[in-house]
């Protein structure tokens, strides 16, 4: 260290000169002694001069503080410290040469700046906010993993079955009520039989039009080890067939009355045709009616079916009395003409307020038909049906009736 001390005095002795080196050295802050040679080549005579130096000039407190400070020193010659004149604490960081160190001006310790405390104070607040989001996140998930473990409500819990309005082979029909909107529907509870074809369903979700009763919802249900389909539909208070029973031979149906719900009729027919959809069973129970507003409906599509040209269908389909003779023939190529023939039937019927073709069984039927109609040749028989056995065909010849002549004599009223 004393020869660190003694090779810097050298270097700015010849820089400046000898009092310049010695000025720059002055650690007590007194005039520089005479012998600071000696405090430089030996330290510890050095100490033993500036002790009497201070007995002489009554500078004990500040020999003691320099004594200190040279202790220091070369107790911790590895230390990059400066002498200075005041009491500057250890600097860390890497050796500076020591005129450097000993000539600059005491510097305090530069506080972090502010931008630095707000970068920290952000980082800290951030971290902050995102333990709260993922807890908040983690509330969220759980809250919805809740939910989703929530049975859903059965939308059969929404109605009210109040009584039974009609039934069939393979389903009832029920007056029922939202419990929500109050609203009055029809409810049409069909069993699904494994062994039928049900076409029902995907037939109801094609249909829209203001003459066919359209579906609202649907929803299935389990009864025991049966599986029931529920249709939810608009409610109509009556049927072609009830609004046929209040009249008779002497009370008839009011023309304009009349006219309205045939041309609704065959309204609803037209719309069916262009979709390719035959209904397969009109007749006056499938056919609803608002006596409030006259609007009638076409209703009860269980046997209807969207025909596809070369697709052979079943002949045995529609009620006996609304048959058509092509399905009487047997035919099972047959096209939505069907429908126009049972449609005729019931407007026949609402002339003459009874069926005009009853029968028990297809022999009879088509006997009651060709009494009206007259014997079919037999290009009109293979029209009905190309692959009909005419062998079997024994019927008399009998001329067909005027028709005004078979609605008189149904009803006189008119």
């Amino acid at each position: 260290m004393a020869r660190r001390i003694q090779t810097e005095i050298n270097e700015e002795h010849l820089r400046g000169g000898k009092d310049s080196a010695v000025k720059r050295i002055n650690i007590s802050g007194r005039p520089p002694l005479a012998d600071n040679k000696t405090l430089l080549n030996d330290p510890k005579k050095g100490v033993d001069a500036l002790r009497q130096s201070d007995m002489k000039n009554n500078f004990s407190s500040s020999s003691i503080k320099a004594s200190t400070r040279i202790k220091s020193i070369l107790a911790n010659n590895n230390a990059n410290t400066g002498l200075v004149g005041t009491t500057e604490k250890k600097r860390e960081g890497p050796s500076r040469p020591l005129q450097t160190m000993v000539t600059e001006p005491y510097e305090k310790p530069s506080k972090p700046s502010t931008a630095g405390q707000q970068r920290t104070t952000d980082s800290m607040v951030q971290r902050l906010f995102n333990k709260d989001s993922k807890k908040t996140s983690s509330v969220k998930e759980e809250k919805s993993t809740i939910l989703a473990k929530k049975e859903p409500v059965s939308p059969a819990s929404k109605y009210v079955f109040e009584e039974v309005v009609g039934s069939g082979t393979f389903g009832v029909v029920y007056k029922g009520r939202n419990k929500d909107t109050l609203d009055v529907v029809a409810i049409k509870k069909v069993l699904q039989d494994k062994k039928y074809k049900n076409r029902e369903f995907e037939i109801l979700k094609q249909l829209h039009h203001v003459n066919v009763l359209k579906m609202k919802e649907a929803f299935f249900t389990q009864d025991g080890q049966q599986e029931f389909l529920n249709v939810i539909m608009d409610y109509f208070p009556d049927t072609v067939y009830s609004v046929i029973k209040n009249y008779n031979r002497k009370r008839v149906m009011p023309d304009p009355l009349l006219k309205i719900y045939a041309y609704q009729l065959f309204r609803s027919l037209l719309y069916l045709n262009k979709i390719s959809i035959c209904h397969r069973d009109i007749k006056p129970h499938n056919i609803l009616i608002d006596q409030r507003s006259n609007q009638l409906v076409m209703c009860d599509f269980g046997s209807a079916k969207k025909l596809v040209k070369g697709e052979p269908n079943i002949a045995y389909i529609c009620s006996r009395c609304y048959r058509a003779p092509e399905l009487i023939f047997g035919a099972t190529d047959y096209t939505t003409q069907i429908d126009m023939w049972s449609a005729g039937c019931v407007l026949v019927e609402m002339i003459i307020c009874e069926p005009l073709f009853i029968a028990s069984n297809n022999i009879d039927q088509l006997v009651e038909i060709i009494r009206v109609l007259g014997t079919p040749t037999v290009d009109e028989v293979l029209a009905m049906n190309p692959q009909y056995d005419m062998s079997q065909f024994r019927f008399p010849k009998i001329n067909a009736r005027e028709w005004r002549k078979v609605l008189l004599k149904f009803n006189s009223g008119r």
